[in-house]
């Protein structure tokens, strides 16, 4: 029941600033390294391609040829010949083409395939993946194939075939390293930024957050003093601007306030008090000339005096007031309820005691206390009949009821914020807070307290409520 205050300290959380950076760091860093990448494998590839297309392989498998013709036909050394070859071709420098390694290694495990055979077709030896169709699209399949006589005369055919995926999606692939290196690149920066990024931007944002919390104690003398150009630092200049005129502001007021109450005392003081005495004056002056005789100066000259001793305690009354009682406060209470009805349409029946008014807080209090819990009826009760009584207690106190026959609810199930805010109210004018409600049977809200601060002490505790 009730609204909620909007009156909140900062957030306790931490952290969260760190984890949304490291997210945003993630969310731009990914697709960035990875269109980075795609573009140097793309760059590569066509640098592979060109090599390729001017007869690179064929020229590499005449070289390898020459080496080959030294070795007897022996699968074991002609196996061990083939790896050599292999490797030498899949480095990143002086391999196949130039840079053409990089994307060999990146793309595929084993890239190259080099394969030793006879006249016969039957397979002297071999360096590579085993026999397998590689698909056509999207890979870069070129094979090469040359003739060699062995050292002991035989003759034989040296193959060899290259097959890597061009560049794409591939690179994400689980089982692909360069996705891997990827993603973990992107995560260790991304990490290491929003880290530096929140130390960074915490410690400006706490700055600004200890002087906000200054100024919400009053303290507006504090500046924040950003030092920056930038957003933070504008909005540290726009805060820092807010405090110094609201600052001001409440010093011309208060200075104003000041003057005017000046102002008014020293006009009731000319009004009454100067007045008087100057007369008072010409009383004790027409004495003195009568030789003391004149006993119609002396009884004006008395009531003067007593007339600006009771003026003189009225204006120090005025500097020092006391609680004062708010005229016609149970018109004002029918007042609401009507204005209540008319808005809502629901059936309210009123019924005050004559009796005291209240002094200024306790009114003020009662009547956001109807106001709070009749908007409580309109929201939550239903279709219903309304009833507010203002009454007096046994222990010559007050009690200030609203009821209704609406649908209810109970009590351990619905949040507690709205009651507090109506505790609170009551407590804050040494009143005590009553709620029953049942399901189906309506709600009753009645708050007791006096309407004279002097009163509450003179009430025994054992009369007062035990609140509920």
């Amino acid at each position: 029941m009730g609204s909620t205050g909007i009156s909140r300290s900062w957030p306790a959380g931490r952290g969260g600033l760190a984890v949304k950076l490291l997210l945003l760091q993630l969310l731009w860093m990914l697709p960035a390294l990875g269109l980075a990448d795609y573009y140097v494998l793309r760059v590569e590839t066509r640098r592979l391609e060109s090599g390729l297309a001017e007869g690179r392989l064929d020229a590499v498998g005449a070289a390898m040829a020459v080496g080959l013709e030294n070795h007897p036909a022996d699968p074991d050394i002609l196996a061990l010949a083939l790896d050599r070859e292999r490797l030498l071709l899949e480095r990143a420098r002086g391999g196949l083409a130039e840079g053409a390694g990089h994307i060999l290694v990146e793309l595929s495990d084993q890239p190259l395939q080099l394969t030793l055979t006879d006249q016969n077709g039957r397979r002297l030896a071999r360096s590579g993946p085993a026999d397998a169709q590689a698909p056509t699209a999207g890979w870069l399949v070129h094979e090469s194939t040359t003739p060699i006589r062995l050292r002991d005369g035989t003759a034989a055919v040296l193959s060899l075939k290259l097959a890597v995926p061009r560049p794409g999606l591939s690179v994400l692939a689980p089982r692909s390293f360069e996705g891997s290196m990827l993603v973990l690149t992107a995560l260790l920066l991304a990490v290491s930024g929003g880290v530096l990024l929140s130390l960074y931007l915490g410690r400006r944002l706490g700055r600004i957050r200890r002087q906000v919390m200054a100024w919400r104690r009053g303290e507006l003398s504090g500046r924040i003093h950003g030092g920056h150009s930038d957003e933070l630092g504008v909005l540290a200049a726009d805060l820092d601007a807010m405090a110094a005129d609201l600052d001001q502001l409440l010093h011309d007021r208060a200075s104003l306030a000041a003057l005017e109450e000046r102002q008014r005392v020293a006009r009731d003081l000319h009004d009454t008090v100067k007045q008087k005495a100057f007369a008072l004056g010409l009383q004790l002056a027409a004495l003195r000339r009568s030789g003391g005789q004149s006993t119609a100066a002396l009884g004006e000259a008395e009531r003067l005096c007593s007339e600006i001793r009771d003026e003189l305690a009225e204006v120090v009354t005025t500097l020092h007031p006391q609680p004062r009682r708010i005229e016609n406060f149970r018109q004002r209470l029918a007042d609401r309820a009507r204005r209540w009805q008319q808005a809502t349409g629901l059936a309210l029946k009123m019924s005050c005691e004559a009796g005291e008014e209240p002094v200024a807080s306790v009114s003020e209090q009662l009547l956001r206390i109807l106001d709070e819990a009749l908007a409580n009826v309109a929201r939550h009760a239903g279709p219903c009949r309304a009833t507010v009584t203002l009454r007096r207690s046994y222990d010559h106190q007050w009690i200030l009821e609203i009821a209704d026959d609406g649908r209810g609810f109970d009590l351990a199930l619905v949040p507690g914020r709205g009651l507090v805010h109506l505790r609170e109210r009551a407590e804050a004018v040494a009143g005590e807070l009553r709620l029953q409600s049942t399901v189906g049977r309506g709600t009753r809200v009645a708050v007791k307290l006096a309407f004279t601060p002097n009163d509450i002490e003179a009430v025994p505790t054992s009369a007062r409520w035990s609140p509920t």
